[in-house]
């Protein structure tokens, strides 16, 4: 006889549910479970990772919740106190649980309509439902009455079969047959006597039979986690909830590890006094035949009516007009021979033909040749309307058209990108900037006849500004039928260690420290501390494709299920059988009532009485329930068998303290799990019916926003069509630089129109003078420029594509950079692959060429080259390629092609799988790209004060922008009371005198400009040279002083206007404590009014406010003594301490005399130096570790005169990890290697540096 578990809690019972719904299916599946249903409390978010799991377990999928519940005056009960402190509610609470299963459609749409009213209309945080609102959505739900969490819970605690039959009448009345009492056996005692009287209730009100027959009750387990393994990290879980540690949880914890997936045999040992109990869970489940995947329907959004006044028009055909509108605009040349020369200016710098390294930008075509391009418009358009119209998916243009129109109207930069850019269509309403028939785009890419789902089009929107873009589309179509896709943010290993070792008690410095060895890039991984023989549970986080490799090395036993986790196949995870305890039965507790927290006192006991803890793992038999027993493990933490415990010791901690090592233990088997839900970058769902009838909505963390309980993962399954509205720093960039430029130069730009064609940007871009721009500022993208040599735009298209994860591992960038230096010859597998390859030198770069290569050679249509697509894209289906790839040979065979040209073709295109990039995509990068670069060499003050004003974005920090910015003859000045603003602001260079700098600090600053240009002066001609001195100087904002918070920008902008007279006029109106004060004084924000720093922070001091005023004590002298003035250095300090940058001179510089005497070479320098062993020194501004280098870690040094790029060894990094981490600034010997004009350093020696000037240096650390 089978068994059905009805009451299952998941990991997205957040911090209370200890397994992933994937896991719970597949153990399911393992035990003989013919269903499950998985019952969140007030959340569906694990379902559809539920449905798809069980799907390949062989699993029926049940669709519950568990709603948090009310009472209201129908249900005049009494103050119910259903749940005891820990395990939900406040004792005294009215609140219950109430589990409820959808049955059919009409169910699932009540339950998540109930789901919302509770999220969505209550507090955030304190969802529940009212019983009258129950009562309103009860119908194709199937009730269940929770037990001692449920609505009967106070009879069943006191044994009152009188006042439970009162109680539960209500529900009866509601449910009908429906309702169904709950019974449940955790081996304690009060459950016995709720049992029993539970049994009394149901007879008395005929929901059993006398023959032990019946379906109005049923015994469910209450489960938690997979196994009882499971069940320390429910506490620690559980802990972190409550804000407690192990010691203090009490009755937040359940007593004991029964809460886990039983065997039908056991949940029959354990009611076989009632067996019906167990039986009735089938007939239960068979009337819960919903199935999320099969019978929900996909709603359609809310599309806008943009009908012209007086007309009335349907989708197709508003389209179509506004089509045929914006195609006059783009492609004038189309529609007259006397536009056809504007069109063809317009056009020229959108050649698309491939450049080789000493070609040249095309500079026109005839105009004849022009005219067959303008037939190709209008077949392209009428090709794409015709398979919108036939696809119905002319509404989903409109949408984004509509945002679009938005964003214009109320000047917010944004531009369409991905797929959408292959299509003429998105080109003519506006969103995209993109001429796909210029550029001989494959539209297929976007959309293809066979393809059911909607396009996707993503726009990319200034991320400051796009809130008003957000809101504006909950406002255009109801907060009820709009929200935004969700994200769950999983447990971390940094983040994870803090929150274990507080739960632990361990304090927040050890915590500190144990989540630093859990950093990448200092000291260990978790797993590296972990005794080899603890078990392990590994899943996998849905943000990346990867593995965690959260444990030993795990092979899966026997043949058991593969069960997807999003991103590729894994076994959900067993060791190999080696002899030692099952995972399923290891556990840290010494019998079922057991705690961590008894296990840590009795380490910590031990001692103190100078004992030596256990190392072995202590085996002891729990105490048996009559039905049911199960042995208990302590799990070993064998001090003497953890990897790296001297870096342990060398962080403060101590390896033979238990709980150390119980930190990363319970790492190991959090990681993955959902932590808390977040707003997806972007993704909107519309919906013509109420969206919560689909899936709850609930508030986000971030006011005025809703969303989902759906991921994108989830969204995509089920059909639901999201719109992608994502912020893009860069746009930010654009438009507050636009801005500056009309403001100071009265020159008024237009982005899209800009030349591309400009010889001076390409030099600069060729030269790796790119810090600051979009997408090519990283250090690969610095040392692939000067070798690929880009000359026109598609060279910046394949740019943006080579540097990427794929292209890298697949080892296309070298082959690609050697046949552009003419170093390799092109070929072609087939003569026929020219015409596809060639632009990219025969190495396929692009999904698009994949497409073509499959729809021209292979004679596959649309819809199947984009199937092909699919199996290309990011899931990467080995097996979907194969399939596609058997069909492709026998379609090349049939076409005359050889088979082994026919398979070694295949071949590249199925190596070509696991790199592929859309063209299209990149091509709207380059458009930045070249946007960034234009207007950094041509008005860069403008475009640092841009960059720095929409911090934090980028790749680099705001002091290696402002070092940057000098190096480019940009004047800069620090904050300033009697001349800054909040944010960075441009002045002329001799500004007048009461916003000057006092005359010694001009002259300092002049001084350095002509240092720099000396030092300038002396780099190769291959180096970036800075254009003219600016016409602008660069006035640094406030909003750089440490200290100052957003909360401070209103107060200060008043005491800045009208500029304050004194330093105590500032004080009295800016209300700013003392610490805030004294941090302007110390960033010589004060300076204009007070030269002397130290007078001015002595000032403050006196003036600082208290709650009785300003401060003015007996005794203290008004005057400052006479200070001795700061040195440079010092002010350099300040500067960093304080602002994190500064307008003085680099901190290298002051110890450049040191540095020469012991033959350190200056980045300058470098670029003449003929040694073959150098040494060089900077301040670390970033570091990275790749995951596809191989354990190679790159640092880039800066120094006054530029950057220098370093290159570690994985035995290297490993040897001087922390010497590399944790120093601001390193003195490297090593290897010079030169690769054209890239410069690169081998390191063989690192050691510290001081450089007390940097202490407060910021450097960007990146995985």
């Amino acid at each position: 006889m089978a068994y059905v578990e009805l009451h299952a809690h998941s990991a997205f019972t957040f911090l209370e549910g200890a397994s992933l719904p994937e896991q719970l299916a597949e153990r399911a599946g393992d035990l003989g479970y013919e269903a499950l249903a998985i019952t969140d409390r007030d959340d569906v978010g694990g379902l559809v990772r539920f449905v798809e799991a069980s799907d390949k377990c062989g699993l029926r999928p049940i669709f519950g919740a568990e709603l948090t519940v009310r009472t209201t005056p129908l249900f005049d009960q009494g103050r119910v106190g259903a749940r005891r402190e820990g395990t939900g509610w406040a004792v005294g609470e009215d609140l219950f649980g109430l589990v409820l299963l959808a049955k059919d459609a009409e169910g699932w749409a009540n339950l998540s309509t109930l789901i919302s009213i509770g999220r969505f209309g209550r507090p955030r945080g304190r969802p529940y439902v009212t019983t009258d609102e129950v009562a309103a959505h009860a119908k194709g739900l199937v009730a269940l009455s929770a037990f001692l969490e449920g609505p009967l819970a106070p009879a069943l605690r006191a044994g009152d079969v009188d006042e439970g039959v009162r109680l539960a009448r209500p529900w009866l009345d509601m449910f009908g047959d429906d309702w169904v009492f709950e019974v449940q056996d955790h081996a304690l005692p009060e459950e016995r006597l709720a049992a029993k009287t539970t049994l009394g209730i149901a007879r008395r009100l005929g929901r059993t039979a006398d023959d032990g027959v019946g379906h109005g009750v049923v015994a469910t387990n209450h489960v938690h986690h997979v196994t009882r393994a499971a069940k320390p990290v429910e506490d620690v879980l559980r802990c972190i909830k409550h804000q407690c540690t192990i010691d203090d949880a009490g009755d937040r914890l359940f007593p004991n590890a029964e809460r886990h997936l039983r065997t039908p045999a056991e949940m029959r040992q354990r009611f076989r006094r009632h067996p019906e109990l167990v039986r009735a869970s089938l007939a239960i489940a068979e009337r819960c035949a919903f199935h999320l995947k099969r019978d929900l329907v996909a709603p359609l959004p809310c599309f806008p009516d943009l009908s012209v006044a007086g007309c009335r028009e349907t989708a197709d055909e508003a389209l179509e007009r506004l089509t045929w509108e914006g195609a006059r605009v783009r492609y004038p040349y189309a529609f007259g021979p006397e536009s056809s020369v504007q069109g063809l200016e317009h056009d020229q710098t959108l050649d698309p033909r491939p450049s080789t390294p000493d070609s040249s930008p095309v500079e026109g075509r005839d105009v004849a040749a022009r005219f067959p391009l303008a037939d190709r418009v209008h077949a392209q358009l009428r090709h794409e309307l015709e398979l919108v119209r036939k696809l119905k998916f002319a509404g989903y243009f409109l949408i984004l058209y509509d945002v679009v129109r938005a964003a214009k109207e109320r000047k917010i930069l944004v531009q369409g990108r991905g797929s959408a850019a292959n299509s003429a269509i998105c080109y003519c309403l506006g969103i995209t900037a993109i001429d796909p028939i210029g550029r001989e785009m494959l539209f297929e890419r976007f959309l293809s006849e066979g393809r059911a789902e909607p396009p996707d089009i993503d726009l990319d929107i200034e991320h400051e500004r796009r809130e008003e873009l957000l809101q504006y589309v909950y406002q255009r179509y109801g907060r009820g039928h709009a929200a935004m896709v969700a994200a769950v943010h999983t447990f971390q290993p940094r983040a994870a260690a803090k929150d274990v070792a507080r739960v632990l008690g361990l304090s927040v410095d050890q915590g500190n420290a144990l989540a630093a060895l859990c950093d990448r890039f200092v000291g260990i991984e978790p797993t590296q501390v972990v005794s080899r023989q603890s078990s392990v549970v590994q899943v996998v986080s849905r943000q990346s494709s990867v593995v965690s490799t959260s444990g030993p090395p795990l092979q899966p036993s026997g043949d058991r299920k593969q069960v997807s986790v999003r991103h590729g196949a894994t076994d959900l995870r067993r060791p190999a059988d080696d002899g030692r305890p099952r995972p399923d039965d290891a556990c840290f507790y010494e019998h079922p009532r057991g705690t961590v927290a008894k296990a840590i006192r009795k380490d910590a006991s031990a001692a103190r009485n100078g004992e030596a803890v256990r190392s072995e793992g202590v085996r002891s038999k729990e105490p048996t329930h009559e039905d049911a027993a199960g042995d208990g493990w302590i799990v070993r933490m064998d001090p003497d068998r953890l990897r790296d415990a001297d870096a342990l010791r060398a962080a403060g901690l101590d390896p033979n303290d238990r709980r150390v090592a119980m930190v990363p233990w319970f790492v190991d088997r959090m990681l993955g799990l959902p932590r808390h839900r977040a707003i997806h970058t972007g993704g909107f769902v519309l919906s013509e019916r109420p969206i919560g009838e689909v899936c709850p909505i609930e508030w986000a963390s971030m006011h005025g926003r809703s969303i989902l309980q759906w991921e994108k993962d989830d969204i995509s399954t089920l059909g639901l069509v999201k719109f992608d509205l994502l912020g893009l720093g860069m746009l930010t960039v654009l438009a507050k630089h636009l801005d500056l430029l009309e403001q100071h130069r009265g020159v008024r730009l237009d982005l899209w129109q800009l030349p591309h064609d400009d010889p001076e940007v390409f030099d600069m871009i060729c030269k790796a003078d790119t810090i600051g721009l979009f997408q090519i500022e990283s250090r690969a993208q610095m040392t692939t420029l000067p070798r690929l040599q880009p000359r026109q735009f598609y060279d910046l298209v394949v740019e943006v594509a080579l540097i990427r994860p794929g292209p890298i591992q697949g080892e296309m960038v070298h082959p690609y950079l050697r046949r552009r230096r003419g170093e390799e010859p092109i070929t072609y597998l087939h003569p026929s692959l020219e015409p596809h390859l060639a632009r990219t030198l025969g190495v396929p770069l692009f999904q698009e060429q994949g497409m073509k290569i499959a729809i021209e050679i292979g004679g596959f249509s649309p819809s199947e080259a984009d199937a092909l697509r699919r199996a290309m894209a990011h899931k990467r289906s080995r097996k979907a390629m194969d399939e596609i790839g058997a069909t492709l040979v026998e379609r090349m065979r049939a076409r005359g092609f050889d088979d082994g040209i026919a398979e070694r073709i295949v071949k590249q295109l199925t190596a070509f799988a696991d790199y592929g990039f859309p063209e299209s995509h990149a091509a709207s990068f380059a458009l930045l790209v070249w946007a960034s670069a234009y207007l950094k060499l041509h008005y860069g003050p403008e475009f640092y004060a841009a960059i720095l004003n929409a911090q934090p974005m980028g790749f680099y920090s705001a002091s290696t922008l402002i070092e940057d910015a000098k190096r480019h003859h940009v004047v800069v000045r620090g904050p300033c009371v009697m001349a800054s603003e909040w944010d960075c602001t441009l002045e002329g260079i001799s500004p007048l005198s009461w916003v000057q700098s006092p005359e010694s600090r001009v002259q300092s600053q002049e001084s350095v400009l002509q240092t720099l240009d000396s030092r300038l002066s002396t780099l190769d001609q291959s180096a970036a040279k800075p254009r003219d001195v600016q016409p602008f100087a660069l006035r640094v904002g406030l909003r750089y002083v440490r200290g100052l918070g957003e909360r401070t920008k209103a107060s200060i902008a008043r005491a800045l206007s009208p500029r304050p007279r004194s330093i105590a006029d500032f004080v009295r109106r800016a209300g700013l404590d003392e610490a805030q004060l004294l941090s302007l004084a110390h960033a010589g924000a004060f300076d204009a009014i007070e030269p002397e720093r130290r007078r001015a922070i002595w000032e403050v001091m006196r003036l600082a406010k208290t709650p009785a005023g300003p401060l003015d004590l007996p005794g203290v002298e008004r005057d400052p003594p006479r200070l001795p003035a700061q040195s440079e250095a010092e002010l350099v300090a300040a500067d960093f301490q304080r602002v994190g940058l500064t307008p003085r001179d680099h901190p290298m510089a002051f110890l450049r005399g040191q540095l020469d005497a012991r033959g350190v070479v200056s980045a300058a320098a470098l670029a003449k130096c003929r040694r073959r062993q150098v040494k060089v020194a900077g301040l670390v501004i970033c570091r990275q570790r790749p995951g596809t280098a191989k354990g190679f870690v790159f640092l880039t040094l800066e120094d006054e005169g530029g950057m220098v790029n370093i290159v570690v060894e994985p035995s290297l990094f490993e040897r001087l990890r922390n010497t590399i981490v944790a120093n601001a600034a390193l003195e490297i010997d090593g290897e010079l290697e030169r690769d054209q004009d890239v410069i690169n350093i081998k390191a063989k020696a690192v050691r510290p540096l001081a450089l007390p000037w940097a202490a407060g240096a910021r450097s960007h650390d990146f995985h």
